[in-house]
């Protein structure tokens, strides 16, 4: 017996990508350790969890010009894809083929260098269901810009929902309803405790999406 499908036609799901799709996040502690490390300073990835590197560089008299110098020596984003340091989340595969097989527009917003962001896209066969690619500057206050312009490309959707492991990926979509005056949803992703962002549904892995994102 077929399953009958939902008509996710005029959805659009917005996802950002690192912590969210892709789990960098032992690249990345790994990269800010030894950025500190080729400065002189011996840190462990406690000292970092959550905190501006920026911050921390600055109370151990490090300037931002000398850690972003420093921190420009990492691997590579390809070598460390080679090399099986970044990884897929299982639940997003299965997240993206529910989404793509019950016809949802599906499109990528993420706040990172370009040439990095196509290298883990094209790494993970992303390609397969962004349909989409948006890339808000590192150093920008938000990516409101950027979902705007995304948003303006899928003129015939009537939802849209922002998926992110952050506050910013998520309250973008209050940014969009007011903007475009469509339906919106925030979704936010914490797979490692039990904090919420109040107003917004809150999930532990994107196997929860599908009870969501459905008409």
């Amino acid at each position: 017996m077929r399953t009958q499908k939902n008509n996710l036609e005029k959805t659009l799901a917005v996802f950002d990508l690192d912590g969210t799709l892709i789990n960098s996040k032992g690249k990345l502690v790994s990269d800010v350790v030894g950025a500190f490390n080729r400065l002189g300073v011996n840190i462990g990835p406690e000292e970092i969890h959550d905190k501006n590197w920026y911050t921390l560089a600055a109370n151990y008299n490090i300037s931002k010009e000398a850690f972003a110098k420093s921190f420009d020596k990492r691997e590579s984003w390809q070598e460390s894809l080679n090399r099986g340091k970044v990884s897929m989340y299982p639940d997003a595969k299965k997240c993206l083929d529910y989404l793509k097989d019950n016809g949802a527009h599906i499109a990528l917003l993420s706040k990172s260098n370009p040439e990095y962001t196509r290298a883990k896209v094209d790494y993970f066969g992303l390609n397969e269901y962004i349909q989409q690619i948006a890339i808000s500057p590192v150093y920008a206050p938000s990516k409101n810009k950027e979902a705007a312009e995304l948003v303006k490309k899928f003129p015939d959707i009537d939802k849209a929902y922002f998926i992110g492991d952050s506050e910013g990926d998520v309250t973008i979509a209050d940014y969009v309803h007011q903007k475009f005056k469509i339906s919106t949803g925030g979704i936010y992703v914490n797979r490692e405790n039990s904090a919420k962002i109040q107003g917004y549904y809150n999930i532990h892995s994107l196997g929860e999406v599908p009870k969501i994102i459905k008409y």
